[in-house]
């Protein structure tokens, strides 16, 4: 029971603050951000999901994601109370006020910068499957980290109202931080079973990348003292839940894939070469001059006694929209073969801008998308949130405009049109493109 309701932690956070994060969807200050935000929001909520679905298989009696998302009582939520505040500072119970961006901004930068410390050591854990869920939540919240870091400085740094602002944002919030370091006793079973992080043991590191960011953007540390939290005693959710999506479970069954019978001359060979042939041709439904296999997003295909296709893929991101469209392209592009398909999900490794090919590198380029232009390195080698910060902030990619060349670009915002690329401009031509981030 410790590890479900562990896993549950998690899932309520992402969810909860994926669901916050989502009332900007249509009211960001900039066009950008209104963008950004969104795709902060289904990263979140795709962690959330494979959270719940996770905590729905160690808690069995018919839990599902749905259930655990839905129809739990508000008090049995177990997410840190910082992440369903409301984006503004502190009011009495029954006032109201305007979103306030800089409140958004510190929330996320002071919740991210845990979190990357934490996935961190999730992924090496003892646990395997929440081992594959948090080597892919890393790579996402490093760009978090990145985005909300980027803004307060420039916020700090910015005119008198906007560092008056977040200086207020982060009076307001850091004091809930103190949440971050107090176990509840699934915590400290979990922890005591090697399953959890103890936060404790990354506290000294998230004490160091917060006061290197307000340093940074020209901020005050304030007292984060105050009163003690109880986990235990949590108040009702004020803010009503985002829609979490289909049913589409990790190992179910693609829509459309009828069952019928498999010509039983055929070899198992050539209908193993023939069903990779077909998926040759199946698109990224994003990104339709693409292949599935070109962008690495299959992974394996298994033929068995039962006239069965099992084929196995990796999203690319928690929150990719079009996960449900690949399933269903897939059992499509394989009903020639008249056998039951089964798409399988496969969290770890994680997806990694390294396993494209480079004939799909050179098809984005022609589609108007810069591609990633370095490598991500060995998966035996990840680079730490600590070290990713550091060079966050003395280097960038040196990414050319996939209209005319040049060189000569610049990033408008860490997320583009969809959550695995950024919104960079040309200088050069003035027009702006999207870069498909090393991931």
């Amino acid at each position: 029971m410790s590890t479900s309701d562990y896993v549950l932690h998690l899932a309520d956070n992402a969810l909860v603050l994926g669901q916050r994060n989502a009332e900007w969807c249509g009211h960001g200050p900039i066009l950008e951000e209104d963008i950004a935000m969104a795709n902060n929001s289904l990263d979140l909520v795709g962690q959330a999901r494979m959270l719940y679905h996770y905590a729905a298989t160690l808690k069995g009696a018919g839990a599902t994601e749905d259930s655990l998302a839905y129809f739990r009582d508000p008090p049995a939520f177990k997410n840190f109370t910082l992440v369903e505040l409301p984006h503004h500072g502190p009011l009495v119970g029954y006032a109201v006020d305007r979103r306030d961006y800089a409140v958004t901004i510190v929330r996320n930068f002071l919740y991210s910068a845990l979190m990357g410390l934490v996935w961190e050591k999730l992924q090496d854990g003892s646990d395997p499957d929440l081992a594959a869920i948090a080597a892919k939540a890393l790579k996402e919240t490093r760009y978090h980290l990145r985005h909300a870091s980027d803004w307060l400085i420039r916020f700090g740094t910015g005119t008198g109202e906007s560092a008056r602002r977040a200086q207020e944002a982060l009076n307001h919030l850091l004091p809930y931080t103190q949440e971050f370091w107090l176990l509840a006793d699934y915590e400290e079973q979990a922890v005591s079973e090697a399953v959890a992080v103890d936060p404790r043991t990354v506290e000294a590191s998230w004490h160091e990348i917060v006061a290197h960011v307000a340093s940074e953007a020209e901020l005050r540390l304030p007292d984060s003292g105050g009163a003690p939290f109880n986990r235990q005693m949590r108040g009702a959710l004020r803010a009503p839940q985002l829609f979490i999506g289909g049913h589409a479970e990790l190992g179910a069954r693609a829509p459309r894939g009828g069952l019928v019978s498999a010509d039983t001359a055929t070899s198992v060979a050539d209908t193993e070469a023939e069903a990779w042939a077909l998926l040759a041709t199946v698109t990224d439904p994003e990104i339709p001059v693409v292949t599935l296999q070109e962008m690495g997003i299959i992974r394996d295909l298994q033929l068995n006694d039962a006239h069965e296709i099992t084929v196995v893929i990796t999203p690319t991101y928690s929150g990719c929209p079009a996960m449900d469209q690949i399933r269903a392209d897939i059992a499509d592009g394989l009903r020639p073969l008249n056998r039951r398909v089964v798409v399988q999900t496969q969290l770890s490794p994680a997806w990694t801008t390294d396993w494209m090919t480079a004939a799909a590198k050179e098809k984005l380029r022609g589609y108007g998308i810069a591609p990633p232009n370095r490598r991500c390195g060995s998966e035996t080698e990840p680079i730490s949130i600590l070290r990713f910060m550091r060079e966050a902030a003395v280097a960038s990619d040196e990414v050319s405009c996939p209209q005319c060349g040049s060189i000569d670009t610049v990033e408008s915002s860490h997320f583009g049109s969809t959550p695995c690329k950024a919104l960079y401009k040309c200088l050069a031509c003035t027009e702006p493109f999207d870069y498909f981030k090393p991931f």
